[in-house]
């Protein structure tokens, strides 16, 4: 059996992150720590050989990743792949996280935000809220965001250049929590994943399996491959 190393990384900061606005489709240049963050990581993955990277075609994402490629001298091309753009929050895009977060909680009928984050199912409740809340009806549903992640990710795993390698996945927050949130819901922090983060999956045989998470400091991360 042989294992393809999935690297996620989430995109360098932008000036939405920084003023905690929701970003899905909307897009914002990336901050000068963006741009750091993401060359940060182009120095920690530059003893790992890449064979395929892909990046949502957003422009945050897409400046991430190759600024990612260029500092790790990886000369290979970048594929870019709509299934990894961020969930679309339809008419709530642009808004402030924690107004619309407390609204998702009153809409479960909660006082509170400590009582919504209990239990395993809470990036599910994160969601359909989003959902429900969008007056266009353009939001993703839970069901429909992880149905996406999972036909696209199914035929980049079906490539035969990619088995028993190591690729490179940019995309964003949420998505790529949810992403993981398939396969160990528990061990999604209720922040979700952090600015430039690199968080490692392997697949063997069609399944997979979390072996990194949310990292920042990458001198270790060939022990993760």
């Amino acid at each position: 059996m042989t294992t393809t190393n999935l690297i996620l990384v989430r995109h360098g900061q932008t000036e939405f992150n920084k003023h905690s606005r929701l970003q899905g489709l909307t897009d914002s240049p990336l901050t000068e720590a963006g741009v750091k963050a993401a060359e940060k990581v182009g120095h920690g993955l530059v003893d790992v050989p890449i064979v395929k990277a892909y990046t949502s075609d957003s422009d945050r994402a897409v400046a991430t990743a190759e600024l990612i490629l260029k500092t790790a001298h990886e000369d290979i091309p970048l594929i870019k792949e709509s299934f990894l753009r961020e969930y679309h929050f339809g008419d709530l895009e642009g808004r402030k996280f924690d107004q619309i977060f407390m609204d998702v909680v009153r809409r479960y009928g909660l006082k509170n935000a400590r009582s919504f984050w209990d239990g395993p199912t809470f990036l599910r409740k994160v969601i359909n809220g989003f959902h429900d809340l969008d007056a266009t009806k353009q939001a993703e549903s839970y069901d429909e965001i992880t149905q996406r992640i999972q036909k696209g990710l199914a035929q980049i795993l079906a490539d035969p250049d990619v088995q028993g390698k190591n690729i490179l996945l940019v995309s964003h927050s949420l998505l790529l929590s949810t992403l993981v949130y398939q396969i160990a819901p528990e061990q999604i922090p209720k922040t979700l994943l952090k600015n430039a983060s690199v968080s490692i999956l392997g697949a063997t045989d069609g399944k997979l399996e979390l072996k990194a998470l949310n990292l920042l400091d990458f001198k270790d991360i060939q022990k993760y491959l």
